[in-house]
């Protein structure tokens, strides 16, 4: 297929070969053969993952919301290929880095996301492959950024089963601390509200137990309490 110049120059931890890729088109070419072929596991699943990597990179990052890349994702999680938990952690993977513009939200993305009624779609997949730790760990990174970037979205995401998505991953992966610091950075966005802190009153003692399960790990701490302290502030 078109990806196949592109895939494993791309995939190598390599900035200066990355964007050589990029420099001779190699982000239009990925989303020309996403979108010519919808149906093809193989290359649906090298656009995701190449755009993963490539996304890394802040102006590769807005090439590939330039040229529809966050739509040609999107689509790849609607399609039957989703049932397949590596293609899901790479979509997600994928939108984690294309969510974020430096240290803040990325809001044309995160417009975009909604638009297309992307945040149930990440939640409902989050739900359906819970054993795909890296996935639920970029899936809660996106659902973390999206929520920091208004009150609306925060509220909207909360709605949708954000919380409960983030829950489920703290209980499921316990002893992972990187886990459990994504789950609770996006819980500590999603509670920074009143409607999301009132939301996970009653899961507050599985904040308390993945502080307690980590107590040398200063990220996760952190977060955790900030979450707890949004959730009493609100009471």
């Amino acid at each position: 297929s078109e990806c196949s110049g592109v895939l494993t120059a791309a995939n190598e931890d390599d900035g200066p070969r990355r964007r050589l890729i990029s420099k001779l088109g190699g982000i239009k070419v990925l989303a020309a053969s996403m979108k010519r072929h919808p149906a093809t596991y193989l290359v649906q699943g090298a656009g995701c993952v190449n755009f993963q990597n490539l996304a890394a990179y802040e102006p590769d990052r807005e090439k590939i919301v330039r040229v529809g890349g966050v739509r040609h994702i999107l689509h790849a999680l609607t399609s039957s290929h989703a049932r397949r938990g590596q293609l899901v952690t790479w979509c997600l993977g994928a939108l984690s880095n294309l969510v974020s513009q430096g240290d803040r939200p990325a809001g044309d993305v995160v417009e975009e996301i909604k638009d297309a009624e992307g945040i149930k779609l990440i939640i409902d997949r989050m739900a359906e492959h819970p054993l795909e730790t890296l996935a639920q760990r970029a899936g809660c990174v996106v659902l973390a950024t999206m929520a920091s970037f208004s009150l609306e979205t925060s509220s909207e995401i909360v709605r949708l089963g954000g919380i409960t998505a983030s829950i489920a991953a703290l209980k499921r992966r316990r002893k992972d601390p990187a886990l459990q610091g994504q789950c609770f950075t996006a819980l500590q966005a999603l509670s920074s509200a009143r409607e999301g802190a009132r939301s996970m009153l009653s899961d507050s003692i599985e904040v308390v137990k993945g502080i307690v399960a980590h107590p040398s790990n200063i990220e996760v701490r952190e977060t955790g309490l900030w979450t707890l302290n949004n959730v009493v502030s609100h009471l």
